[in-house]
C-alpha cells in the first residue's frame, strides 16, 4: 500500500514597521533550511510602514508579504497572525525584529 507523505513547511513569520535598514540583514541571517522541515519559507508582515519595508522585503526574496495601511502595533499584528491558519503540514513560528538575533538559533531548535 502506498502511503502518501505531506511536505513539511516552515513558515517564518516577521511583522515589521519601518524597517527598511534592518529588515535585508535579517532576511540574509534567517536558515534556509532546518532538519524536519522539506522547506523554509518567509512571511513579512508590513505594519503600516512609510518607509521601504516593503521593498527591502521583495528584493530579500520574502516568500509572502502582507501589508496593512495603517500601523496597527505588534500586539493586534500578532493577534491578527494567530488567526491565520498555516497550511496542513506546515509550521509557523514567529519573529519579531527586536529578536533577530534569536530567529536562526529558534528555528535550528525546532
Amino acid at each position: 500500500m502506498t502511503r502518501f507523505v505531506a511536505a513539511v513547511k516552515l513558515i517564518i513569520q516577521i511583522p515589521c514597521f519601518n524597517e527598511e535598514h534592518n529588515l535585508g540583514e535579517t532576511m540574509a541571517a534567517l536558515p534556509r533550511h532546518v532538519p524536519g522541515f522539506d522547506s523554509v519559507e518567509t512571511l513579512v508582515v508590513d505594519d503600516g510602514s512609510t518607509d521601504g519595508t516593503a521593498d527591502v522585503a521583495r528584493a530579500s526574496g520574502v516568500t509572502y508579504l502582507l501589508r496593512f495601511p495603517v500601523n496597527l502595533g505588534l500586539d493586534q499584528t500578532w493577534a491578527l497572525e494567530a488567526r491565520v491558519e498555516p497550511p496542513h503540514g506546515s509550521c509557523s513560528i514567529g519573529a519579531p525584529l527586536s529578536s533577530r538575533s534569536t530567529v536562526s538559533a529558534s528555528a535550528s531548535g525546532l
